[in-house]
């Protein structure tokens, strides 16, 4: 095992990993395997970009939460789930349209969160 550095929901710590590239599941290419210990939880991910480096991957895993927290929340207060057409194109505004919406409505609130990636400057 080997420790490094991950942004892990705004804070860096230092989180012991193991990586291997692997044939598995069938696949027609290799996949990296990222085995990480954090306290006494261990957890393996896997990716198909095997360009990723082992704390991008995990970054990546750990917005996952957040992400899901997004569209339960256009779901249930944008109607992003009850729109429906026959053709692709209305959905795919219609879902852009909702995501804009929300993105717009989360930076207006951003100025009560305390997020460690944006500096908040009053202009």
């Amino acid at each position: 095992m080997t420790s490094i550095p991950v942004l892990l929901y705004g804070e860096t710590r230092n989180v012991d990993v193991v990586v291997k590239d692997l044939w598995m599941l069938d696949l027609d290419r290799k996949v990296r395997v990222v085995l990480t210990k954090v306290g006494s939880k261990v957890t393996a991910i896997i990716s198909t970009d095997v360009t990723l480096t082992p704390s991008a991957i995990i970054e990546i895993y750990s917005a996952r939460f957040s992400i899901e927290v997004a569209i339960k929340d256009m779901k249930q207060h944008l109607g992003l789930g009850d729109y429906q057409h026959h053709s692709l194109l209305p959905t795919l505004r219609f879902v852009h349209l909702v995501a804009v919406a929300y993105s717009v409505g989360k930076i207006t609130l951003l100025k009560f969160s305390s997020s460690s990636w944006l500096d908040i400057q009053d202009y």
